[in-house]
């Protein structure tokens, strides 16, 4: 049988908290060593990267009014964890969906669990390798439409400013990196250049040895 799901806006008029099923995948979030301080970007990044994930929690209600109405009251997230972290405040942006069990319907202890972890592992399974941060700023100019880039960022391209700043990583790191994988790719296109010739050369004298 399929899960049942409901959507829900965000207001200030629902208590939120971390799930007690979620706190050590929370707490493992919390210490993770993030490379991207959230702190030093634009706020309208954090605005718009924050009303863009639908949050997952357990919904609690209360019977209201004659008519028994249940009444949703608090909201328990299990995901994503890392969300909690830039609010600023007690509660989500207003407007934030959140996705949760009807009242009359309930998720087991060991999918609270489960999925709580899998938020946080997230952050872990999508890490920079950080011997290539000098190339997030080829990839950026590579791949991120320039109207979009000034949508998010303010501005059509990334620097190596932004990516100092962002990061803390200093400008020699960069160069550092970029001159490494220069040398590397070098290499490489020299091995690959001619792959026939390669085929057809002496190898005696490799095999002599």
């Amino acid at each position: 049988m399929s899960e049942i799901l409901t959507l829900y806006d965000a207001n200030s008029e629902i208590d939120f908290s971390i799930h007690p099923l979620a706190a050590e995948a929370y707490e493992w979030v919390y210490d993770y060593p993030k490379l991207i301080s959230w702190r030093k970007l634009p706020l309208s990044i954090v605005q718009q990267q924050l009303l863009s994930q639908p949050l997952q929690g357990v919904m609690v209600y209360q019977q209201s009014g004659t008519a028994k109405r249940m009444r949703p009251t608090s909201f328990q997230l299990y995901a994503p964890l890392d969300s909690p972290m830039h609010w600023g405040q007690q509660h989500p942006p207003e407007g934030s969906r959140l996705i949760h069990n009807p009242a009359t319907s309930v998720i087991s202890d060991d999918d609270i669990v489960r999925r709580a972890w899998m938020s946080a592992l997230h952050l872990f399974f999508s890490s920079v390798n950080p011997v290539e941060i000098a190339s997030l700023r080829e990839m950026f100019k590579s791949h991120l439409p320039g109207h979009i880039a000034q949508r998010i960022f303010g501005k059509k391209q990334i620097t190596d400013i932004d990516i100092c700043h962002w990061t803390g990583c200093n400008r020699s790191t960069l160069v550092q990196q970029r001159r490494r994988a220069k040398g590397s790719s070098d290499t490489t296109k020299r091995a690959i250049q001619n792959p026939i010739e390669l085929l057809n050369a002496d190898w005696s004298a490799v095999n002599e040895d």
